[in-house]
């Protein structure tokens, strides 16, 4: 017993071991990669400086400082477009309606990436340049990056200032109109009224299917049965194509309640009427309650999309239940006429794939 105690003492001190050299193996790697990006960062205004001051000490570096000076664009661009996952940036209610599947859209955010580039890119090559004049003349790298190792700090702080300006006022390259709202907003209450009318059609066949089957046991003709399936079946054919249809309209009038709310977002460059092609100064106010409004009705057509298809998820039930009724109820004619029906949507599965 003491001796596999001892023997389990050894392996748990060992454990401890690795972990605690796989920590400092970690933090060694960490501490390089930090210092790296500081030198790549305050490249721009290093090499100006050692060329200036210490050329002796860049031709000494020289593979060194070049390629940290072509890499500072790269970094500088990775640094200024990181977004958070979209799943936290729904948990944060971060913009992710707009999808910018229009070529103009895609645009917008591409200069808009290549202007927070530059402005963290000539934000870093400054702290840089001010740290190196201003503390005296560094002898040695480690002095060398103990100076302008406080590029670090507009590197954390500039990324998360340019996420909150593209939540403020997201890239956008082709405005909408209130006109176009409202249009919308008519479309959708259209639609809206078309799914409500879907709905009680649905219930409406669902009542009717039960009813054939409460009868089905006063002997209910074949016939009748059958007619009532089919009507059934391709009435719930008919909502579920209509219902996928408007998924489609819903997200398409969250993306127009998302464009209008980026339309009327404050900017320091006017957007382009999409009519005229001239700078304009959107309604914000306007804008922002109609976005609102077409949010709204968004999130109602949704909700009752998904009731609908609730609805119809009942019925198919419903209608497989007189399917089983008339195989079961209606002797040899219907037991040919459900394995007709089951052999014809095998044909239909095998046809799809």
């Amino acid at each position: 017993m003491a001796r596999r105690s001892g023997t389990g003492g050894a392996e748990g001190c060992g454990c401890v071991i690795v972990a605690l050299l796989g920590v400092t193996f970690l933090a060694s790697v960490a501490a390089w990669g930090i210092e790296m990006l500081a030198v790549v960062m305050a490249a721009p205004a290093i090499v100006p400086y050692l060329l200036l001051n210490q050329p002796e000490q860049f031709h000494h570096d020289q593979t060194l400082w070049l390629a940290a000076l072509i890499a500072a664009p790269l970094v500088a661009f990775g640094l200024a477009t990181t977004q958070l996952p979209r799943r936290a940036r729904k948990w944060l209610k971060i913009n992710t309606d707009l999808d910018y599947s229009n070529q103009k859209d895609r645009r917008a955010r591409r200069t808009r990436s290549y202007v927070e580039t530059v402005l963290l890119l000539t934000v870093t090559t400054a702290v840089g340049g001010i740290m190196l004049v201003t503390g005296g003349t560094p002898h040695t790298f480690g002095q060398l990056l103990n100076r302008v190792g406080i590029v670090l700090v507009p590197c954390l702080l500039l990324p998360v200032a340019f996420r909150v300006w593209d939540h403020w006022s997201p890239p956008l390259g082709e405005p909408i109109t209130v006109e176009m709202v409202r249009q919308a907003e008519r479309d959708a209450d259209r639609k809206l009224k078309q799914v409500r009318q879907q709905n009680d059609a649905v219930r409406q066949m669902t009542r009717q299917v039960e009813e054939c089957l409460a009868a089905a046991r006063h002997e209910i003709s074949f016939v009748a049965m059958s007619g009532q399936h089919f009507t059934s079946f391709k009435c719930a054919n008919v909502a579920h194509g209509s219902y996928e249809s408007t998924k489609d309209t819903h997200h398409f009038l969250a993306g127009m309640a998302a464009r209008a709310k980026a339309t009327a977002a404050p900017r320091l460059v006017p957007l382009r009427d999409p009519r005229t092609g001239q700078r304009m100064k959107p309604p914000q106010v306007e804008l922002r309650a109609s976005a609102a409004a077409l949010s709204g009705r968004s999130k109602t057509m949704a909700a009752e999309t998904a009731r609908g298809l609730q609805f119809v998820h009942t019925l198919n039930l419903r209608t497989g239940d007189l399917r089983d009724t008339i195989r079961d109820t209606c002797g040899q004619r219907g037991q040919r006429w459900y394995d007709d029906l089951i052999e014809r949507r095998a044909y239909a599965r095998a046809n799809e794939a």
